[in-house]
């Protein structure tokens, strides 16, 4: 099974996150939440936990912080990304960069 770290980088409880994290640890995954928009709180759960799927939504207009921290996390643990939320949908290009 999958260790899945979600990120919210909005401060708002987010229902689509909270859903896809029961979601998997009903089907026998770890899963983990991490609210934060900064850096070093990121790499602080990247290094202690060790995740395999690193899971972020995308809301228009905010979309940029948890781009920089997809890419930064992806190029500096490896670890696999995965993308969704409104601006993921609305503009699939944005999720193969």
């Amino acid at each position: 099974m999958a260790r899945v770290l979600f990120v919210q980088t909005l401060w708002y409880e987010s229902l689509g996150v909270r859903a896809l994290a029961a979601a998997a640890l009903a089907r026998g995954h770890q899963v983990r939440v991490l609210v934060c928009d900064r850096e070093a709180a990121l790499d602080r759960a990247l290094d202690a936990w060790r995740p395999d799927v690193l899971a972020l939504s995308l809301c228009s207009g905010a979309h940029r912080v948890p781009l920089g921290l997809a890419a930064r996390s992806r190029a500096r643990s490896g670890v696999a990304v995965v993308v969704g939320g409104p601006h993921a949908s609305f503009f699939p290009a944005v999720t193969a960069e």
